[in-house]
């Protein structure tokens, strides 16, 4: 088992595009240079964001990652310490600093039913 959770999509869709909205104004109002670095480093993070997994689940550790793909936490679990509550992931008495609604509801539901059909 090896699922990937992703973050959901609109905002960092939303933060790529006022980024690139950024750098085309930027550029054809001749503005200031500080504009295309700052709208171009918005759409590097938007980008990042949209294709880099939020968490990384294996059979026994949950692995909590950055937008730019490195591993911030690792939660070791088994089946029965791990539950999904209130929006929130728990291991043991251990809360996750990751919010369910921040999660992409398809994937996030993928594994639940993954979780729910092995517990019993």
């Amino acid at each position: 088992m090896n699922f990937k959770i992703y973050n959901q999509r609109f905002l960092y869709i939303l933060i790529t595009i006022l980024g690139l909205l950024n750098v085309f104004l930027a550029i054809t109002i001749k503005g200031n240079f500080i504009h295309i670095i700052s709208g171009s480093f918005m759409s590097l993070v938007g980008i990042l964001l949209l294709i880099n997994p939020a968490l990384v689940i294996d059979d026994k550790n949950i692995y909590v990652k950055n937008g730019f793909g490195m591993t911030v936490k690792t939660y070791s679990y088994t089946l029965d310490t791990l539950r999904y509550e209130n929006s929130r992931f728990w291991v043991g008495d251990k809360k996750l600093g990751v919010i369910g609604w921040m999660l992409e509801k398809k994937s996030l539901q993928a594994f639940l039913d993954y979780l729910e059909k092995n517990k019993k």
